[in-house]
């Protein structure tokens, strides 16, 4: 999953356009997720220049995560 969003980066450039994929998703427990998101200047697989951890909850009766 991706999307493409103006961006404004920790050294203080604005990027046009930045590339954001989700490298991974991890089920923690049952009811805690991590994604890591990557972000990229464009989708040509160029090298990131940030990154984010985010921790999530989740409810197994609900709909697939991963999905």
């Amino acid at each position: 999953m991706a999307l493409s969003k103006t961006t404004n980066a920790v050294f203080g450039l604005t990027i046009p356009n930045a590339y954001h994929r989700v490298e991974a998703v991890i089920i923690r427990t049952k009811e805690s997720m991590t994604f890591h998101v990557r972000s990229y200047v464009s989708p040509d697989g160029a090298p990131f220049f940030a990154e984010s951890i985010i921790d999530s909850a989740h409810d197994l009766a609900g709909a697939n995560p991963i999905e």
